[in-house]
Order: C-alpha cells, then sequence, then structure tokens
C-alpha cells in the first residue's frame, strides 16, 4: 500500500514540476514584423492565457491575441509600447498560474510606411532640385535607383541634384530597407523631365515678295514637354506686329495679318511698309527664350 501511495505521490509531482503546455512557435531569440502578427502555436489540452513584458520591466500583461485554430493565436492589435525592443512571454494555464512555459528575447519590428514623396516634374538645365522620401520605422536604410539602376552612394532620404542636364532625365525611386526583409518597401516611382532651353529649331524663310501678295512666316520651336505653353511675338524692327492692322474692303473684311502671337504668321494683303524692316519672331518658353533669324 505505502508502495503504490509513494508511485502516486511522484507522477503528482511530476506534474506539478513539469509544464503541460510546449511551444512550437515563437522561439525564443526570434524577430518579426508588426504587419504579420505574432503567431503563437503550442500544445496542451488546457486554457492558457499569454503574458508579456518589456526586457527592461518586470510586469507581465495579458495580451489581446485572438485563437485562429485549436492551440493556435494571433497578436495582431500590437501597441507601439511593445515594438522594436526585446520582449518576454509566459504562456501559462489559466487555472493555474504555475504551469507555464517562457518564450524569451522575441523582437517585433514596426512597419516601414512611406508617409509622402516627391512629385514628378519638369525642370530645365542647370536648374537644381531635391527628391524626398518621408518615412516612418526603425533603423530604416534608403537607396536611390534610377532607371531600375543602383545610384552609388545615394542612400539618404533625399537625393540631391545640382546643376541638372537632359541626361538627368529618368524614373527614381527610393527602397527603404527596416531589419527584416518583410519590412522594406519601395516609394512610387518619380519621373524627372530636364528639358534643355528653349530654342527655335527651324526658322522663317528670308522670301521677296510684293506689294499686294500673301506672305507666311513660320517658326518650329523645340517643346520641352507636351504641356509647355509657347508665347509668340512677331516683330517688324523692333515694333512688335498685331493681328488686324484694319480692314480693306478689297479684302472682304479679313484681317490683313493674322499669327501675330503664334508660330505663324500670315499676311493676307502685302503693303510697302511691310518690306521696310526685317521680320521676326520672339518665342518664349518654360526655359528662357529665343529669337528667330531675320526675315
Amino acid at each position: 500500500m505505502i508502495y503504490w501511495f509513494s508511485i502516486l505521490f511522484l507522477f503528482v509531482s511530476f506534474i506539478n514540476v513539469f509544464p503541460q503546455i510546449t511551444i512550437d512557435q515563437p522561439l525564443s531569440n526570434s524577430s518579426f514584423c508588426k504587419s504579420e502578427g505574432l503567431l503563437f502555436k503550442f500544445k496542451t489540452d488546457k486554457s492558457i492565457d499569454i503574458l508579456v513584458k518589456r526586457k527592461d520591466s518586470s510586469n507581465y500583461h495579458i495580451i489581446n491575441a485572438y485563437p485562429i485554430n485549436t492551440n493556435q493565436y494571433l497578436w495582431k492589435e500590437i501597441d507601439q509600447y511593445y515594438l522594436n525592443t526585446k520582449l518576454d512571454f509566459k504562456i501559462v494555464n489559466s487555472s493555474d498560474y504555475s504551469d507555464f512555459i517562457l518564450v524569451n528575447n522575441i523582437t517585433i519590428y514596426q512597419n516601414t510606411e512611406i508617409l509622402s514623396t516627391s512629385e514628378s516634374s519638369i525642370f530645365c538645365e542647370g536648374e537644381s532640385t531635391e527628391l524626398k522620401v518621408e518615412t516612418v520605422g526603425f533603423n530604416l536604410k534608403y537607396q536611390w535607383f534610377k532607371d531600375d539602376k543602383i545610384l552609388e552612394g545615394q542612400t539618404k532620404h533625399i537625393l540631391n541634384l545640382n546643376n541638372l542636364k537632359y541626361e538627368n532625365s529618368g524614373k527614381y525611386y527610393c527602397l527603404i530597407k527596416g531589419e527584416l526583409d518583410c519590412n522594406t518597401v519601395q516609394s512610387n516611382p518619380i519621373i524627372l523631365y530636364v528639358a534643355t532651353r528653349t530654342r527655335i529649331i527651324e526658322q522663317p524663310k528670308d522670301q521677296g515678295f510684293a506689294i499686294g501678295a500673301y506672305v507666311k512666316f513660320s517658326v518650329k520651336t523645340h517643346i520641352a514637354g507636351n504641356d509647355e505653353e509657347l508665347k509668340y511675338q512677331w516683330y517688324k524692327g523692333y515694333k512688335e506686329i498685331k493681328d488686324g492692322d484694319d480692314n480693306y474692303t478689297f479684302l472682304r473684311f479679313k484681317p490683313r495679318i493674322m499669327g501675330a502671337n503664334s508660330h505663324t504668321l500670315e499676311i493676307t494683303f502685302a503693303l510697302y511698309d511691310d518690306i521696310s524692316d526685317s521680320i521676326y519672331c520672339i518665342v518664349t518658353g518654360r526655359c528662357g527664350s529665343d529669337t528667330s533669324h531675320f526675315a
């Protein structure tokens, strides 16, 4: 009788000394991203509580982890207080807090987020700009790319581009890395177009014309982007040419001069005064102005 009592006593003592919970996940000394949440997998037939404390604290607190399967709980709503620092966990038997297992030195890193990115823009040669990403995260590292190629040495959240040239045109973006691969994000692309100076690439033709003739002068201009609005002004000598210039009955009330502020100047009925001085055009655009040859 005494023998069987001793065996029973040892069995009960064994149960009390050794925990009835085994942990599969997470393992001690592991790191995770907040975006993933922290998944707990364990083996037990008991109801459990999961407690956490920071390494620099002595007080455990129950976490709000919700069950997703048998003996699997996910901790998703993680407070900033528990991020980017070492944590200790205690998985305990809800009815007997002396029955528990510890998981130590777990780190959960906050998500890497991009708050803002520079917008795509058009610049003129010789100008300067900076491309910027504003982020939040932990121990972030930056790497800028142009046209999918690494820009060596450009490892800050701001990319300075000085004395721009046409060759600086392209697609830029920044890769931001946190402590883990799951905390890596890429900015939206920033399209940069560097326009050469405003210039006339096709000059008005020098032509002789007689009084009463129909005459047309044209210029063609390099455009700094599809949305550029160019301003044209035709001159005769130092005097601006204006549309209209009186109506003549024999012209059937058509303007004698048209297009004084466009790329094509039309004189429907030439007068002696029209040939008394040189005709030329000044074009003003996003990147300065240019004066045509005399015609």
